[in-house]
């Protein structure tokens, strides 16, 4: 069991996560007040940290070589002296943060890791799981301190509920 310290409304601890590669992340959990995590957090968060590390890494390289190509049609990352290796895109971006937002009375466990990565450094990248599968990548954001995660988190279907997060993400 981690030791979580709350940090205004961070629980925070740090943890050698083997499903992001056996690196040492800050993982956060978030939680109105001072209310300790929930047992439903701790569960989503024991579960993530279960998942096999090579089938994670698979997706995080699929997900992330989409927002490296997204930003690439925004900003010429060779003009700007940035070489990606796209075959080993890997070797260009680093999980740093494991953060389990409020999940309410939602049956979902939905997970946001952070990650800096070389194509944007200012902003870093952000991956949103959902039950295991990452279900969106993109620019390191405040979702899940919004309110747009609460109306996400409390829809009445699991339909209503994906209805708004694909408003929210695109």
């Amino acid at each position: 069991m981690l030791d979580f310290e709350l940090d205004s409304r961070l629980w925070g601890a740090r943890s050698i996560v083997a499903s992001c590669g056996n690196m040492e992340c800050q993982i956060y959990i978030i939680q109105e007040g001072e209310l300790p995590p929930t047992q439903h957090q701790l569960q989503v968060l024991e579960s993530f940290m279960r998942l096999a590390e090579a089938d994670v890494a698979t997706d995080l390289a699929d997900y992330a070589l989409k927002y490296c190509e997204e930003v690439e049609e925004l900003i010429d990352l060779k003009e700007e002296g940035i070489e990606i290796d796209k075959k080993n895109i890997s070797n260009h971006f680093n999980v740093t943060t494991i953060l389990i937002p409020e999940l309410g009375d939602s049956d979902s466990a939905f997970v946001f890791l952070s990650a800096d990565c070389e194509w944007e450094e200012e902003h870093g990248m952000q991956f949103l799981f959902e039950n295991g599968k990452i279900i969106w990548c993109g620019d390191h954001g405040t979702l899940p301190f919004s309110p747009q995660w609460n109306s996400i988190i409390t829809a009445e279907s699991e339909e209503a509920r994906h209805a708004i997060l694909d408003r929210v993400l695109s």
